[in-house]
């Protein structure tokens, strides 16, 4: 049954029936904006923890230019170790102008590790030596299928597969290969093979677990591997490319959800607090009455506190609508692109949506309370009398002789309530300022963006063409390319390999070293004081965050190993402020002196050219 108190709150709440809507609009973004992206967030992570743990994603991926059996039964023997299992590693090449690459896994028995996701076909017998299973995002980008034939490799190299299954895989969930921000399906994709079918390649990976109940840390794992094969280059789950990716975007994501969610509920307490601390000062003689009547305070406040629920609840289901129907769908239909997981749909609740409510309903409740508890400090009688008018006081403004004579007579009352009022002033400054920062912030973030390409491509990148080559190749070799690039103002041959760096406590990263001549033009180096540098006779450039994720500073020493076991001592020469990107430079001289072991034989070779 509605007592007159809950009359009572309706009416007032019809009264002030736009400021209530304002609030419910607030508090429904807010709720909307955290619930929604944690739930596209969550329902993310739990689809690919769930993928991770079906198909036993490795642990760590172990490197090295030959893994023997001996090798494979030394790491099994390791205490820890789960299970491990080798496998070759290698590029192809499809020939055409579509210049797409194949990263090719061959196994000598069923896969126990990295287990590939059979969508179409079937899987292979062991004894294949002309079959593998292809990616499905590669596949549909080149319109292939179950039963169809791609050739690999130039001239006499060419081999032809047979399409005998289509696959995704755990270690791709998000493949965009190091230089990539974004997949490109019809470029690059992977498959998997039999051991047999790549007789010419040696078994150089290897992939393993670790048990649940291990206590070792990932810097104590890797010291156990590197006494157990020297030369071998190991690279941890969270170093993984695809899975570093993935728990990156969404850690961003919710990172941004949190930011603009705060500022909605900050908002939101705001409103609230002035409108229902308006709504109490003008029922003054209201509250009198009911404190006469025999109301007690609890009744009283416990009564306004409804108008905080009642602000709740549409808010909680218009909040929830939208973050359930269009910022978690909108988030996960982009996401699905990129992302290779079954497209199971977004969960409907998560604790965020319930701990986004709880707030709400904190502050709205709150608000509410805490105006009425204020005004119900006084008696009965001096809430039935008009509230006296602040006592008048001369302002800090009022004592500038000056400023204050400028000010017309209408400006000095204005002037006057604006200092009266200091409660609201404040929060109508905090309302103002923070939503015009949302603004500048938004705006600041798309011009940050945007002068940072400009400085990349105008400053720093100086060349108009990159012509990247499948194999390495030499000056009389490329002699068609130049006689082409005959008008080109400048020419750069450049040397670019992936490598894994290791730096302070552990820290592992995988960036492209690239070697260039030490008169190079194609790029513009600059320090973070924005000076010019040129490349030393020692030491290597590196990016500032290369710098951070590494822990080192000028004139520390990295170790830098490829993945044939060449290893390359890189002093720290300079920190350069290279906008995009976050590869490795040196110059040719620096190279040779720093590398220990003979150069791969497998580079990925190109040619920069400026018009």
């Amino acid at each position: 049954m509605v007592t007159m108190l809950q009359k009572k709150i309706l009416r007032d709440i019809k009264e002030n029936r736009w400021a209530f809507l304002a609030i419910v609009c607030i508090c429904s973004l807010g709720i909307a904006l955290f619930s929604g992206i944690n739930l596209y967030v969550s329902t993310v992570k739990n689809e690919v923890a769930d993928y991770y743990e079906q198909a036993n994603l490795a642990d760590y991926w172990i490197y090295k230019v030959e893994v023997s059996d001996s090798d494979l039964n030394n790491i099994r023997s390791l205490t820890d170790i789960q299970e491990a299992q080798r496998r070759k590693v290698t590029d192809i090449s499809l020939p055409g102008a579509s210049g797409a690459v194949l990263h090719i896994h061959a196994v000598d028995e069923a896969a126990i590790i990295n287990v590939p996701e059979l969508l179409e076909g079937n899987l292979l017998d062991g004894s294949e030596t002309n079959a593998l299973l292809l990616d499905s995002r590669f596949a549909e980008a080149h319109d292939l299928s179950v039963g169809d034939i791609i050739t690999t490799g130039e001239s006499e190299r060419q081999k032809e597969w047979l399409i005998k299954g289509i696959i995704r895989d755990v270690e791709y969930v998000y493949y965009a290969p190091e230089g990539l921000t974004v997949p490109e399906y019809h470029k690059y994709g992977f498959a998997y093979t039999n051991a047999s079918a790549l007789p010419d390649v040696a078994f150089n990976e290897i992939v393993l677990t670790v048990h649940e109940a291990s206590n070792l840390s990932q810097e104590e794992i890797s010291n156990k591997v590197r006494k157990t094969l020297e030369g071998a280059n190991i690279l941890s789950r969270h170093h993984q490319t695809s899975y570093r990716k993935v728990a990156d975007a969404m850690t961003g994501v919710k990172q941004i959800g949190l930011l603009f969610s705060i500022a909605f509920f900050l908002t939101a307490a705001l409103v609230t607090w002035i409108t229902v601390s308006r709504m109490m000062e003008n029922q003054r003689q209201h509250l009198g009455t009911l404190r006469s009547l025999g109301y007690s305070k609890k009744e009283i406040t416990g009564r306004y506190a409804l108008f905080g629920g009642l602000i709740t609840i549409p808010s909680m289901i218009l909040g929830w609508v939208i973050a359930r129907y269009l910022i978690a769908e909108f988030l996960y239909g982009i996401g699905i692109t990129y992302y290779t997981i079954d497209a199971t749909g977004v969960t409907p609740f998560t604790l965020h949506f319930f701990l986004s409510v709880l707030c709400v309903a904190a502050v709205t409740c709150g608000a509410a309370m805490l105006s009425c508890r204020k005004l119900l400090k006084l008696t009965p009688a001096s809430l039935m009398r008009p509230k006296p008018p602040a006592h008048g006081h001369r302002i800090l403004l009022e004592r500038i002789t000056p400023f204050w004579r400028r000010l017309s007579f209408s400006g000095k009352i204005v002037t006057r309530n604006l200092f009266r009022n200091k409660a609201r002033m404040l929060m109508g400054l905090v309302g103002i300022i923070g939503s015009t920062s949302l603004i500048l912030c938004g705006f600041g973030l798309m011009n940050s963006i945007n002068a940072m390409l400009d400085k990349a491509f105008d400053e720093t990148v100086q060349y108009n063409v990159e012509i990247k080559l499948r194999t390495p190749s030499t000056g009389e070799q490329l002699s068609d390319i130049y006689d082409t690039l005959n008008s080109a103002r400048n020419i750069d041959a450049t040397m670019a390999f992936s490598v894994y760096l290791y730096g302070e406590d552990g820290n592992v990263q995988s960036p492209y070293l690239v070697v260039m001549d030490e008169g190079q033009k194609s790029l513009g180096f600059k320090d973070t004081k924005g000076n010019s540098v040129h490349f030393p006779e020692d030491g290597a450039f590196i990016t500032p965050r290369m710098a951070a994720a590494l822990g080192v500073d000028v004139g520390d020493t990295l170790t830098a190993q490829l993945l044939d076991g060449s290893i390359i001592s890189l002093e720290v020469a300079n920190i350069v402020d290279f906008p995009l990107g976050n590869e490795v430079y040196m110059g040719k001289t620096a190279f040779f002196k720093g590398i220990r072991s003979p150069v791969p034989g497998k580079n990925a070779a190109d040619k920069r050219a400026g018009a």
